[in-house]
């Protein structure tokens, strides 16, 4: 494995455990016992690597092997998506536990992120018409389709950190809790 894999896999590690605000580059060197120069080498500083590991995340998420924009949705595949992404909740947390932060503090991954939220929110839009044309959904107004691309983005993205908040991290059936969510969602707008 190549020194800047390492360096990599080494920050997401201690990103996870402490919080990314909490670990600075010397940390991520004396992990690695690497000199600073092998360091800064592969990286100019803790934003480089915070936004390569961003884009791991994206690339890593985008090689599934279903198209979000063109699924039909059911109880089964709301299952699985909803497991995935707590996978990536999982891989990733410092991220999904920090977005705010990370994105107010460096202005490129601010912009990665909002190219990717941009392309996230059109893809849910076209699956929402895919299944309306599918007859999973009724017809809906673009209020309602507003709203419903807005509940799942929001619940996908920051159900993670609702948790944490509001001290229900560590409860097993949170992925029920958010299933059951979702589901009484679409409920509400089947066809």
């Amino acid at each position: 494995m190549n020194r800047k894999t390492l360096i990599l896999q080494k920050a997401l590690e201690l990103f996870n455990e402490q919080g990314s605000r909490n670990i600075t580059t010397n940390h991520i060197v004396e992990a690695l016992e690497f000199s600073p120069g092998n360091f800064y080498y592969y990286f100019k500083n803790k934003e480089a690597i915070i936004r390569e590991i961003f884009v791991q995340m994206i690339e890593e998420w985008e090689s599934d092997l279903y198209q979000l924009d063109t699924i039909i949705l059911s109880k089964d595949v709301l299952t699985l998506m909803l497991e995935r992404t707590g996978l990536f909740f999982k891989k990733y947390s410092f991220i999904h536990k920090e977005l705010p932060f990370l994105i107010d503090n460096d202005a490129q991954l601010k912009e990665i992120n909002s190219q990717i939220q941009e392309k996230r929110l059109a893809q849910l839009h076209t699956m929402l018409e895919f299944n309306i044309q599918k007859g999973v959904f009724r017809e809906l107004s673009e209020g309602e389709k507003e709203f419903f691309v807005d509940i799942l983005w929001l619940g996908s993205l920051f159900w993670q950190p609702y948790l944490e908040v509001s001290g229900q991290a560590k409860e097993p059936q949170n992925s029920d809790k958010i299933l059951s969510h979702f589901q009484l969602l679409f409920e509400i707008y089947k066809a």
